[in-house]
């Protein structure tokens, strides 16, 4: 659902609630189905894990939020925008082949400190394999750091929509 001039704010934060908490449900289900019906080994803590699931799922709303924002373009070119950013930063996080992610680090190393989708990656790394807390909440910090700034530049956006229709 994007934000449009018809929409209330009580609306609009209210959908945007409403998804996360699906996103939510989701995610904490799909964690559920791996670990006791598929019987995967998980590492971690189950809390741990669902912190990292609400980051992500943070991130996911807030860059829905971001993009349906930003500029008078149609629902379709604003899903093909959310898609192409989704699957540019998953490649990039190496999700599609380990090498790229590799390759990225050494070429450009800021990009996947940036990068939502490596940084979950490396925050389940984290908890699964490496047992490294200080890593492990430097990843958290970013990902949360990261909502703050898409939601204020979210929020910037829309107020100037706003002024601007005045």
């Amino acid at each position: 659902m994007c934000i449009s001039g018809t929409q209330t704010e009580d609306d609009t934060y209210g959908a945007d609630l409403f998804f996360y908490t699906s996103f939510f449900k989701l995610m904490v289900i799909l964690i559920v189905y791996c670990k006791y019906v598929l019987q995967m080994e998980f590492q971690g803590s189950m809390g741990k894990m669902l912190l990292i699931v609400a980051a992500g799922c943070v991130i996911g709303v807030s860059m829905g939020i971001l993009v349906c924002s930003i500029g008078k373009f149609s629902e379709g070119i604003k899903v093909g925008i959310m898609l192409g950013i989704s699957m540019t930063t998953s490649v990039l996080a190496g999700l599609v082949n380990v090498q790229i992610k590799h390759a990225v680090d050494r070429a450009l190393p800021l990009v996947n400190k940036l990068n939502p989708a490596a940084v979950i990656s490396d925050a389940f790394y984290c908890i699964n394999v490496y047992d490294d807390p200080v890593r492990f909440r430097n990843d958290i910090l970013t990902l949360f750091i990261m909502c703050a700034v898409i939601l204020a530049v979210s929020f910037v956006v829309v107020r100037r929509e706003r002024y601007d229709s005045i």
